[in-house]
C-alpha cells in the first residue's frame, strides 16, 4: 500500500506515487534499541538525487517541516553534510585570521 501512496510535488502541484522516485522493499531485522550519544534514537536516513543540495534540503526540514509538526517530548539532532561542513571548515576559517 505505501508504494501507492500520493506525494504532492511542490513544483507541479501534481501527485506522483511513492514507488516512481523511491524504492519500497521489506527486510527482515533484529530488534535492537539504538542509541546516539547514549540517548535512545530513531534514525532516518536519506540520499539526495543527483544534483540536489543536502544542506538546503536540510535547511528546508527544520525551517519548513518540523515547525508543523508535534515535536513534543522529542529532541531533533541534525548530523549531515551540513554539520560536518560546519565542524570542518569552521575551523578552517579560524585559521585563516
Amino acid at each position: 500500500m505505501i508504494q501507492n501512496f500520493d506525494i504532492k510535488s511542490s513544483i507541479t502541484g501534481k501527485k506522483i506515487p511513492l514507488k516512481e522516485f523511491a524504492t519500497i522493499g521489506y527486510t527482515t531485522k533484529l530488534d535492537t534499541i539504538h542509541t546516539y550519544n547514549r540517548n535512545q534514537t530513531i534514525t532516518v536516513l536519506a540520499d539526495s538525487a543527483p544534483g540536489a543540495n543536502s544542506t538546503l534540503i536540510e535547511n528546508y526540514i527544520e525551517s519548513n517541516i518540523l515547525p508543523t509538526l508535534d515535536t513534543s517530548g522529542s529532541t531533533m539532532t541534525f548530523d549531515g553534510e551540513r554539520e560536518d561542513i560546519k565542524k570542518n571548515f569552521g575551523i578552517v576559517g579560524m585559521l585563516q585570521f
